[in-house]
């Protein structure tokens, strides 16, 4: 088996030899892919919110301060991930042609490292994303639009309708994502960056467009994405040197 991994790594692309290389390298030194404890936590708020909260939360969502829904409504899509996707690939692709033409190695290691960090955010925000869509399509949740004929728990899986895409919410996972993606990147702020995406999270139910259970659901799976993915970039070395929490960039 040995010289058969061997011959394998030989006949390997050359960027496929040095990933693996960097991941022999790094792996051991970083903490292992959780995901019991955190699932179990957002099951019982998503459940807790599910009982409790949501009703409540949409008739005052509907009868609430005018300026307030207005103001939400202002800043909801920023919860949109497609301006998230382009600037983090501007930002990498210019980055990377940069660094190319840059003389000082140190400017050069910014470049490399602003580049990482672009691909970093691009795949939280793209993969979280992508994973809460097809559940949203999966579950087939009835939006709040429907509660009055159907309650809170109304169900059409697959139905491939908007008005049944309400659970988890696209908009909170993005803002999930992108939080806890700034909040690694700069931990210094990870408080004030965690609170402003959660509060962008919830402003779907503000605008009635999700129930506050679909916002938690949502906000915890793209912040749980985006923490993963920084463990997996620090397995191979990529932007990240010391295991999480407390992770810095390089």
């Amino acid at each position: 088996m040995p010289k058969q991994d061997d011959r394998l790594q030989k006949t390997s692309p050359a960027w496929r030899r040095k990933l693996d290389q960097r991941y022999r390298r790094y792996a051991p030194h970083h903490p292992k892919i959780s995901w019991k404890r955190w699932t179990v936590a957002t099951l019982f708020l998503i459940t807790l919110a599910a009982f409790f909260f949501d009703r409540p939360a949409i008739e005052w969502a509907r009868t609430g301060p005018e300026w307030l829904r207005d103001f939400a409504a202002d800043i909801t899509d920023a919860g949109k991930s497609g301006w998230i996707l382009v600037s983090a690939a501007v930002i990498g692709i210019g980055s990377h042609f940069l660094g190319r033409r840059l003389g000082a190695r140190m400017h050069r290691f910014r470049a490399i490292r602003l580049v990482h960090a672009s691909l970093y955010v691009f795949v939280s925000v793209a993969g979280s994303g992508l994973i809460a869509n097809l559940a949203k399509c999966a579950i087939g949740r009835a939006r709040p639009m429907h509660m009055d004929e159907m309650g809170t728990m109304g169900f059409q899986p697959f139905a491939h309708d908007y008005a049944f895409e309400s659970f988890p919410s696209g908009h909170s996972t993005t803002d999930g994502a992108l939080a806890m993606a700034l909040a690694i990147l700069f931990p210094a702020f990870r408080v004030p960056f965690l609170l402003l995406g959660f509060f962008l999270a919830t402003t779907r139910t503000l605008v009635v467009a999700h129930y506050p259970s679909d916002v938690i659901g949502g906000f915890s799976l793209g912040a749980w994405f985006a923490l993963m993915m920084a463990i997996v970039f620090a397995r191979y070395g990529i932007l990240f040197r010391t295991g999480l929490p407390g992770a810095r960039a390089q």
